[in-house]
């Protein structure tokens, strides 16, 4: 049984990973350059922004009720070639 839950938190780590250090999370920070004509691309980004942070939230919740620890990881390397992004 206690296998089980290990496996299960394992998971559940390695989902909040993915979502949390996810691309449109780090650009929720880094916040790409946009025109003023791209607000449709800019507000896509907020909503995927939006639904991820809920995620984040449910996630992390399962973890602290099973008992485990919350570790979000950090984004890759490879993202901060972007900071000079735009939409």
């Amino acid at each position: 049984m206690q296998t089980d839950l290990n496996n299960s938190l394992d998971v559940l780590g390695r989902l909040l990973t993915l979502h949390a250090q996810s691309l449109p999370m780090y650009l929720a920070d880094a916040r790409p350059w946009a025109r003023a004509s791209e607000e449709d691309a800019v507000q896509a980004l907020e909503l995927v922004v939006a639904d991820q942070r809920r995620t984040i939230e449910r996630i992390k919740n399962q973890i602290m009720d099973a008992g485990g620890v919350i570790s979000h990881g950090a984004f890759p390397m490879q993202f901060t070639g972007l900071h000079d992004v735009a939409l």
